[in-house]
């Protein structure tokens, strides 16, 4: 009887929490950061990404290219 009213109150208390972190979801923007130039080679693939990726989050996604992050283009 006492694992029953245990188990009851350990699934209760868990579906509260899984309530209040989809009240708390992010709503800001997404960054997706490239380590290379723009308009390189993975350039279409990044925007391919982030496309869908936008809709299915319902949020928008910035692609953001920083350059020189492990040596290229740094000069």
């Amino acid at each position: 009887m006492k694992l029953r009213h245990f188990a009851r109150i350990s699934l209760i208390g868990a579906l509260a929490l899984l309530v209040a972190s989809g009240a708390s979801a992010q709503t800001n923007t997404i960054r997706f950061i490239i380590g290379t130039a723009p308009g390189g080679a993975i350039d279409p693939y990044a925007r391919l990404v982030a496309e869908p990726m936008s809709k299915a989050l319902g949020q928008t996604v910035i692609v953001e290219y920083k350059p020189g992050a492990n040596g290229n283009n740094s000069g």
